[in-house]
């Protein structure tokens, strides 16, 4: 079966082949909360960004911004003298709660500013009972993979981004008898990729997705939250019959830290790119 290259705008894709491809990616992507009580308080439970599940050669963890651990106030602390816990939920149903002094920080890029990164950062998990219930409900993303192979699945014509993330504005969170339901909003934004977008500083490497305000009225105002959240790609085409769209399986691609201001109908999403994934940030957590 030949499968050919479509030209459609965003507009026009189904709005269930879009949904198909956010279920997929609810596999490796959280919301991210704190709290210091063991049990969820609706006064002092944080949503404080969003993030992907990754795994390393033995190790796993939580890829996300640097700024979602350490420009939040107070800042989220980590390691055997803190207190407090850290919630990973994608849904009402899967709340994964792990007491802080166990989880560890890897620092992989450390922003100078809020604009122009590198902002990344790796929650490590430990192995032990909360790592197993993790795995047993969820996904975690390898990123021992080749960036130069990842790149070249890239194809202007045809290639969907998917950034998700939680923002603020969606999160709803309801006392209820048994304490407090958390609906984090998590959502996928939909983009073309667009080569001239990517750029390089140093090691690490960016894209700006845009965010057109036209294509929908469900976008926020703001995408405080969605910091944090995984950029995935996918290339979409159709059989013979020009009718069925398909996709490719996605791939993240990138991690999102910074929004611009909105002008008329539009604003970008920053995002470092595949190489401060796969290579930047995969040689750190080696090394470390």
């Amino acid at each position: 079966m030949i499968s050919k290259q479509i030209s459609l705008k965003l507009s026009e894709f189904p709005n269930s082949f879009l949904h198909e491809v956010v279920r997929e990616l609810f596999n490796y992507c959280v919301a991210i909360y704190t709290h210091e009580e063991e049990y969820l308080d609706i006064d002092t439970v944080r949503l404080i960004g969003s993030g992907t599940l990754i795994r390393w050669q033995d190790s796993y963890g939580i890829l996300t911004a640097h700024h979602v651990v350490h420009q939040n106030q107070p800042p989220v602390r980590f390691g055997l003298k803190e207190n407090g816990f850290l919630s990973i939920t994608a849904s009402e149903r899967e709340n994964f709660k792990i007491p802080r002094k166990y989880l560890i920080e890897l620092p992989i890029g450390i922003p100078k500013d809020e604009s122009s990164g590198p902002d990344l950062t790796v929650i490590k998990i430990p192995m032990g009972d909360s790592l197993n219930t993790f795995k047993a409900k969820k996904s975690f993303w390898p990123i021992d993979q080749d960036a130069n192979k990842l790149e070249a699945r890239l194809e202007p014509d045809n290639t969907l981004l998917c950034t998700m993330g939680a923002p603020k504005t969606n999160q709803k969170l309801e006392r209820i008898k048994t304490g407090i339901r958390v609906t984090t909003g998590l959502i996928g934004y939909f983009g073309g990729y667009e080569k001239e977008k990517v750029f390089k500083r140093k090691m690490f490497d960016y894209i700006d997705t845009p965010v057109k305000y036209t294509y929908t009225n469900n976008l926020p105002e703001s995408f405080g939250g969605v910091s944090g959240g995984g950029l995935w790609a996918f290339n979409v085409s159709t059989p013979d019959d020009g009718k069925t769209l398909v996709h490719s399986p996605p791939f993240l691609c990138g991690v999102a830290f910074y929004e611009t201001a909105k002008e008329l109908d539009r604003r970008d999403i920053r995002h470092h790119f595949i190489r401060s994934i796969y290579e930047v940030a995969r040689n750190k957590l080696v090394d470390q």
